[in-house]
This record gives structure tokens, sequence and C-alpha cells, in this order.
């Protein structure tokens, strides 16, 4: 082998344990969260309003990134949409909240953005049909993770799980019926693989604007 082929192989080795380095480091420092998509559906689809379940009339999804850092995970995602055609969804932000690993529950404050008041910022959501909304809730220190990073490390050794309990009213103008729902939705807090972490440290980053 000459010496620019031993050089390029020594350059790609530093770089490939460097890449596999910073991966393993990021393993005790950050967590993935999913939501229980099964467990969301089968709510949808087990409340019902008239005789529709509420599946066909909406859909909830969690936007979330792919791992958090332990300090990083401050907000939950959430968009809904107002898949029919009649009715109109209500979401009441001021009786939702987060239940922690521990069965504790706290108040979420839904993000506004340039908001200054933000804490006082919580009027109803109006879903109209066909409409979709998207907004970020968080706990009511705005500012700080949504739980203590201690807890939410010792909770992503054993796949805990926290619960987001979203109210909402579904309103059918057409058969004069209005109703409340109270879903408890289920999200497993994990800890990040050394497959996806390499995964990650291996993906380009955007560059900023």
């Amino acid at each position: 082998m000459d010496s620019r082929n031993l050089l390029i192989l020594t350059v790609y080795f530093i770089i490939v344990t460097y890449v596999f380095y910073q991966a393993y480091k990021s393993l005790d420092s950050q967590i993935t969260v999913e939501v229980d998509s099964e467990d969301l559906s089968n709510r949808l689809e087990s409340n019902t309003l008239e005789d529709q379940s509420i599946g066909e009339l909406m859909g909830i999804s969690f936007k979330l990134k792919p791992s958090y850092k332990l300090e990083d995970f401050k907000t939950l995602p959430i968009t809904i949409k107002n898949t029919s055609q009649e009715s109109t969804i209500t979401v009441d932000w001021k009786q939702c909240s987060i239940t922690d690993f521990d069965g504790v529950a706290q108040r979420v404050i839904r993000v506004v953005p340039s908001t200054t008041e933000q804490k006082t910022a919580q009027e109803p959501s109006l879903v109209l049909p066909s409409q979709t909304i998207k907004e970020e809730v968080s706990n009511e220190d705005l500012i700080a993770p949504l739980f203590k990073t201690d807890k939410l490390k010792k909770a992503a050794q054993n796949n805990g799980k926290f619960f987001f309990r979203l109210i909402f009213r579904i309103s059918d103008p057409i058969v004069n019926v209005e109703q409340g729902y109270n879903l408890r939705l289920p999200f497993i807090v994990k800890k990040l693989r050394l497959k996806k972490a390499l995964t990650l440290a291996l993906k380009p980053k955007k560059s900023k604007k």
C-alpha cells in the first residue's frame, strides 16, 4: 500500500471513529419520544358522535423530533385536523393536562408565538370543517423541560409512559348534537439506541440561514 492510500485510509478511520464516539457519547444524554399510535387510533375509533366514530371526523398527530437532549424536551407539537364537512371541533386548552411517570398531573400551556402574556392566552381553539390547526403545548414554566431531567432519564431506562389529556367538544349543526371528549393519550420515552444515534450522527446538518 502506497503512502497516499495509507493516508486516505487513516483519515477515513479517524472520521469513522469520531462519528462512532459522538454517537456513543450521546446515548446517555438523549431520548426518543413516541406517541402510542395504536392506542390513539383505538381511542378515536371507540369514541362516537351519533353513529360515527370521532376517528371519521378528525385526526390527531404529534410531529416529534427523532431524538431529544434531556434538557431540550420542552414542548409537545400537536396537529388536529377536522376531516368532517359539517362538524366543528373546539379544544379547551385550560382543561388539558400532562401526567408524568409518577401519576402527577400538571396544567399545560398552549405556546403562542410573539405573545408576552402566554399564560393568559389559553382561549379555546376552534377547528372548522376541513381545517387543520398546529399547536405546541408546554408546562407553566414555558422555558423549562416538560419533566425534570433526572426523572426523564430514569423513565427512559424502562420505556416509561406519560400521558397528555386532550379535552375538546365536537358540534354537529345538522343533527343539533354537541358532545365533549376526554382523551388520555400515552407517550413512550425510550433510551436513544446506538443504531439510531449513528444514523443521526451521519445525517447532514441543515445549514443555518
